[in-house]
């Protein structure tokens, strides 16, 4: 709805009153998406690093920690965390086809 503002409070409120990491962890994801549609890349890269300290299972948090550091213009470590992203999934034909590439 393209409301950051409230978007970012109801997000806060999530992390400072739960005590469940994966809440919060998804929490912090989320502010990571606005921060990333806002093309403020270091910030994003800061909230999915702390969202997959929270709670590191889903392949999510890699892959857009990854797409960061490919904003970022660290191509090298992208690479790292898209292919730790293919091992979180456990998807073998997308791992097998993608290391093959690389």
């Amino acid at each position: 709805m393209e409301d950051y503002k409230n978007a970012k409070k109801f997000y806060e409120l999530i992390f400072q009153n739960s005590t469940n990491n994966k809440y919060v962890s998804l929490a912090f994801y989320q502010l990571g998406e606005l921060e990333y549609f806002n093309e403020n890349f270091t910030n994003a890269l800061n909230y999915y690093i702390i969202a997959i300290n929270k709670f590191s299972k889903y392949a999510n948090y890699t892959d857009q920690i990854g797409r960061c550091f490919m904003k970022l213009k660290y191509p090298k470590l992208s690479q790292k965390f898209f292919k730790t992203s293919l091992r979180i999934q456990k998807d073998d034909a997308n791992a097998w086809f993608y290391l093959n590439l690389n």
